[in-house]
């Protein structure tokens, strides 16, 4: 009779195995399609980022990261699990806790920064902010990602004030309002920064000569004035317990992930504990005959 009617498998969970491997096979798809089409898209548009606040406000260059960690990770997690080979999975575990972590972090930073006012000023955070409103026109996905991002929020601006948010756009050189500036949208705000009518509509010329005090007090009204920054606070704190759900609705999942690898691990390291010692009875009794003893 052969050995390998003796190397029994009942230390491997299959369930276990399988639902790794199928679990990370998808990610690893999903990841491959996120980094082809932002390739593609990057490539199309002759994308070039050269420096990290244009990264971080460019969703195309974001979903190109974000796929390639999941392919990365995903990869490792796949083979791992489908072969049973424990390098891949202590890189495959080692990548979840390190991504885990980077998560909880972030998470934690963003609610800390936006609970208590003042805070980005501290940290200097604020000039990234201004460098964003400087750049503003500059880049068409950033300009795009702004404007979606003030009408979403109905905020002017990317400061923390309530009321003159939208004097940020003084500091941008096409709608600043000193004397050298020759841009027809000198003294304006983005179309963006509009309040929607009743009808839904937006008045796209609304912005027009708002930076101007005289004609700010006469139609200001048409226009949101807090900042970005203002509210975001806001919306996070009205909304904080959904926010919370959504952040524990990505960890939990990942938890689950990590607790599996370990416990498939660990019967990897039983499997191969029980192999050898049939192995090495296997060899005692080898020639007599009698393997009966052996479990």
């Amino acid at each position: 009779m052969s050995r390998r009617n003796y190397w029994s498998r009942n230390e491997i969970s299959m369930f276990i195995k399988y639902t790794l491997f199928s679990l990370n096979f998808l990610f690893w798809v999903g990841g491959v399609l996120f980094v082809a089409l932002s390739t593609w898209l990057l490539i199309d548009k002759n994308k070039l980022v050269r420096n990290w606040m244009e990264f971080f406000l460019d969703p195309v260059s974001l979903i190109c990261l974000s796929g390639g960690i999941v392919v990365f990770v995903a990869f490792f997690g796949c083979m791992g699990s489908l072969r049973e080979k424990t390098c891949f999975l202590h890189v495959y575990e080692i990548s979840m806790v390190v991504v885990l972590i980077c998560e909880i972090v972030l998470s934690l930073f963003f609610f800390v920064i936006y609970s208590k006012p003042g805070l980005m000023t501290e940290i200097n955070m604020e000039k990234f902010f201004k460098g964003v409103v400087k750049s503003y026109r500059e880049d068409l996905d950033q300009q795009n990602f702004i404007d979606n991002f003030q009408q979403k929020l109905e905020c002017c601006g990317m400061n923390d004030d309530p009321n003159t948010g939208y004097k940020d756009w003084n500091s941008n050189m096409y709608f600043t309002c000193s004397a050298n500036n020759t841009s027809p949208e000198k003294c304006s705000v983005p179309f963006s920064c509009c309040k929607k009518k009743e009808n839904g509509l937006i008045n796209l010329k609304c912005g027009n000569k708002m930076l101007d005090d005289n004609m700010f007090s006469k139609f200001g009204s048409a226009i949101n004035t807090r900042g970005c920054q203002y509210a975001i606070r806001m919306w996070i704190t009205n909304n904080m317990l959904k926010l919370g759900g959504i952040i524990l609705g990505i960890l939990i999942p990942q938890f689950f992930l990590i607790h599996l690898v370990r416990a498939f691990k660990s019967q990897i390291a039983h499997q191969r504990a029980k192999l050898k010692r049939s192995e090495m009875l296997l060899l005692q009794v080898e020639g007599h005959g009698d393997i009966s003893h052996i479990s």
